[in-house]
């Protein structure tokens, strides 16, 4: 009864020594695991930041050209108008003296 209650002891501390071990060993499994893993996801995520910048700044720069035209048309639409408007002064002041001067003719 002696000898199998020191083996039976022995059995258990041993066993004990085992899980306690493998549990260790687990853990640091996990957490090289969980640092990979942290890492991949850090990796990718800088990744898609990096692609989404690009994306953007392309996108804005193609909206500054596009803004640019439309102020060199807007520009260029101004200065239609002006000289529009500046035709039709001259037109509307021609038309303006030819009455005066019909009006003269008539009174004379």
């Amino acid at each position: 009864a002696v000898v199998s209650t020191q083996s039976t002891g022995d059995e258990y501390y041993y066993r004990r020594l085992l899980s306690k071990a493998f549990r260790s060993w687990q853990s640091v499994r996990e957490n090289k695991w969980r640092e990979r893993v942290e890492r991949a996801c850090q990796n990718r995520a800088q990744e898609v930041c990096e692609q989404l910048t690009r994306d953007y700044e392309g996108k804005i720069e193609a909206l500054q050209k596009q803004l640019g035209v439309a102020h060199t048309e807007i520009g260029s639409l101004r200065s239609d108008r002006a000289q529009f408007e500046e035709r039709m002064k001259k037109g509307f002041m021609r038309g303006v003296c030819a009455l005066n001067l019909e009006a003269v003719m008539v009174v004379l």
